[in-house]
């Protein structure tokens, strides 16, 4: 019998990551993070200097629902990443239906809705909106 990690505890007296990850988990994530990354994608500041960005991909999974998970933000600086995880976690917290999985949530949810939680704008709206300028 395997016992799952309890994903339900949001500590918000707890600095970044480790308000929804323990120390354990969250020492690895930084971990992760701070690896240099061979590939990637970069985003152009203020002032034209690239700097490294992520894709945030969202709504994949494993098992009887399995899914390729599909970019929900484009671009999106290192800098950001914390806040945009975060504000998705947060909702998910606040928002979910008893006993439903993230990726469950993320699939309920619109991409507009996502991006309001996360305070980015969708990578599918901002494409859209791109190609109409163009």
């Amino acid at each position: 019998m395997t016992s799952e990690p309890d994903i339900s505890v949001f500590r918000p007296d707890r600095p970044g990551i480790r308000k929804v990850l323990g120390d354990l988990e969250a020492e690895i994530m930084e971990l992760i993070w701070a690896r240099p990354v061979d590939q990637g994608t970069t985003v152009r500041d203020d002032d034209g200097k690239r700097r490294q960005a992520y894709d945030i991909f969202v709504r994949g999974g494993l098992g009887p629902d399995a899914a390729i998970g599909r970019p929900l933000f484009r671009r999106v600086p290192t800098d950001g990443l914390e806040e945009a995880v975060a504000g998705l976690v947060a909702g998910w917290l606040d928002g979910r239906q008893p006993d439903e999985s993230f990726t469950s949530f993320t699939r309920r949810l619109t991409d507009d809705e996502l991006g309001a939680l996360a305070g980015l704008e969708p990578a599918r709206k901002r494409e859209r909106e791109e190609e109409e300028a163009a």
